[in-house]
């Protein structure tokens, strides 16, 4: 005869469900969390920068800043490491439009072990009014 712990369990009676990972909050932050570089002219190139801090209580890995859009251009050529405390600044620069009107992108700062900061950046166009 079969052991009870052989049988399965019904379905009212499910085995417990092991406790998941708790949510851990972002150790790193940008600063500023979005970059609007407002209204400006058509073909011109605005430029801004984005510090981002480790929060945490070990050292993270930039890997990569890749934006969601070829119109940004980052200034970034290889890994950084932030220790605890530690920032480092992004310079980023907006190819310039020939067309009017908005542009949205976002630029993903990826560190090691995928962790992922999020960046929107926003710029309107204009033509000069005559």
């Amino acid at each position: 005869m079969s052991q009870a712990t052989d049988l399965p369990l019904p379905a009212s009676e499910s085995a417990p469900v092991a406790p998941t990972e708790p949510i851990r909050p972002q150790a790193v932050v940008a600063f500023p969390n979005a970059l609007d570089f407002g209204t400006q002219s058509l073909m011109s190139r605005p430029t801004g920068e984005i510090t981002l801090t480790n929060q945490g209580d070990n050292a993270v890995t930039l890997v990569a800043v890749s934006p969601t859009c070829s119109c940004l251009k980052p200034e970034f050529s290889d890994r950084v490491v932030l220790s605890p405390g530690g920032n480092h600044t992004v310079s980023i620069t907006h190819e310039p439009r020939s067309q009017a009107g908005p542009s949205k992108a976002t630029l993903r700062f990826v560190f090691l072990g995928n962790d992922i900061v999020n960046v929107p950046v926003e710029v309107m166009f204009t033509r000069p009014v005559k």
